[in-house]
């Protein structure tokens, strides 16, 4: 059984690095790339939704004993695999587990242009997996 209070805390942080990152995309991209502290945020509010969305995925295929994902990747997969999540849905957002690794492993040598490229987008890809993980959960 899925421990709802712990995902809900985990989907309402979602929401507020969604709505955070909304704003950050008002940032000129020549403001990102002189400001260090624009592109520290963007990027931290970046990995805080993807550290999010992972966590909840893993939660649910843990308590749902979906499986056993041997990495970050694989629980997107198994969430569509399983319909947590629609499968067309997991194949658009897989690559954020990647991306996680770029954030956290690759920070020398991040491309600020493709950060800010995935900003344009990521807020609305983390709402929509806010709605089919509440509704999975009939939140």
């Amino acid at each position: 059984m899925v421990n709802i209070e712990s995902i809900i805390a985990r989907l309402q942080a979602l929401e507020e690095y969604s709505d955070y990152l909304r704003d950050l995309r008002r940032v000129p991209l020549s403001d990102v790339k002189t400001d260090i502290k624009n592109r520290w945020a963007i990027e931290r509010g970046l990995l805080l939704a993807i550290e999010s969305i992972l966590d909840i995925g893993s939660h649910i295929v843990a308590d749902e004993k979906l499986g056993r994902p041997k990495d970050y990747t694989e629980i997107i997969d198994v969430l569509g695999d399983k319909d947590v999540i629609p499968k067309d849905y997991a194949e658009q957002i897989r690559g954020i587990a990647g991306f996680r690794n770029i954030l956290i492993h690759e920070y020398v040598e991040i491309d600020i242009e493709k950060v800010y490229e995935y900003l344009q987008k990521a807020p609305e890809q983390f709402d929509t997996f806010r709605f089919h993980i509440g509704k999975f959960l009939k939140l």
